[in-house]
């Protein structure tokens, strides 16, 4: 996989990557797909049993963490990470905070507009023959399915080459 991004938060880099499975990111100890995920202030999840369906009680200190559909973690953000510093990272990254029945063409819609996309076409313009085809995996597609043509799509390609790809979450506490 390739890195085209990455976002400092608190020392800890957050790359966004482009391989068969799309454009992901990866944080200190995971990764999951953009298109798909949000960042969330989550404590842990114990289930039980009700009647004939499972729920989620949330126990212990929430924490942010960006998470695949609505609660599954895959990324942990720094201990004492801020509200701002967590919205600041999503912004960069293109990730969305987390709502209650959040669409998922707003998750993707905020990949499209944030500096990584941004990178990713400047990636694309320099990698033209491997970005081809990886956009010709079908896994590619799955959670952001015309990524390849938005990235064609973009008017100011030749603008975002200058571009650079690493960003650092300006911290609020000083």
């Amino acid at each position: 996989m390739t890195p085209f991004f990455e976002a400092d938060l608190r020392g800890e880099v957050f790359q966004c990557l482009i391989g068969p499975s799309g454009p992901i990111v990866i944080g200190d100890g995971g990764g999951v797909c953009l298109g798909v995920c949000a960042i969330r202030n989550l404590g842990d999840l114990q289930w039980r049993r009700h009647g004939q369906i499972e729920v989620a009680d949330e126990v212990g200190q929430p924490t942010w963490c960006i998470v695949k559909y609505e609660h599954e973690r895959c990324i942990e953000l720094p201990w004492a990470t801020t509200f701002d510093e967590a919205r600041e990272l999503g912004q960069l990254l293109g990730i969305v905070m987390w709502r209650p029945m959040l669409h998922p063409s707003v998750r993707a819609e905020a990949f499209y507009v944030s500096p990584a996309f941004a990178a990713l076409c400047t990636w694309v313009v320099e990698n033209s023959q491997v970005a081809a085809q990886l956009a010709k995996h079908e896994a590619s597609r799955h959670y952001l399915p015309d990524w390849y043509e938005r990235v064609l799509a973009t008017s100011n390609i030749g603008a975002v080459a200058s571009g650079t790809n690493r960003q650092t979450v300006h911290s609020s506490m000083k």
